[in-house]
């Protein structure tokens, strides 16, 4: 997966998606944009990841060591999923650190909100 800005400024983004890995193994993201690798195990999905997006484009990858699934008149071989992915804005400045948060609570409260309460609009990233 590649993360693109495409603004001339850095961009800080909340970066949530649910990862499920097949039963009896993990996932590992990485990213040059990453402090650290994030592991995802399949008793805790959820990735919640508040970072710097700077200008220019930026490689996710993911690594699993999970067993690989062969579904009937299926030609994929599949060994894990990702749903729910989304890029959000965050509202207001974050610390000088490239990442932030990884707790759900904490990416969730900075993105923007609507006067409604509902999520703001994310604009082209």
């Amino acid at each position: 997966m590649t993360l693109v800005n495409r603004a001339a400024y850095p961009r800080d983004v909340c970066l949530e998606m649910t990862v499920l890995p097949n039963p009896g193994g993990s996932v590992t993201i990485r990213s040059a944009l990453f402090d650290e690798p994030v592991r995802v195990e399949r008793n805790r999905p959820q990735v919640n990841k508040v970072l710097r997006l700077p200008p220019g484009q930026y490689d996710v990858h993911f690594d699993s060591d999970a067993p690989r699934v062969y579904p009937l008149n299926d030609f994929r071989v599949l060994v894990f999923s990702v749903r729910d992915f989304r890029v959000s804005p965050v509202a207001g400045p974050l610390a000088d650190s490239p990442s932030v948060a990884e707790d759900p609570r904490e990416c969730g409260s900075q993105v923007k909100r609507a006067k409604d309460g509902r999520r703001a609009s994310s604009p082209a990233l």
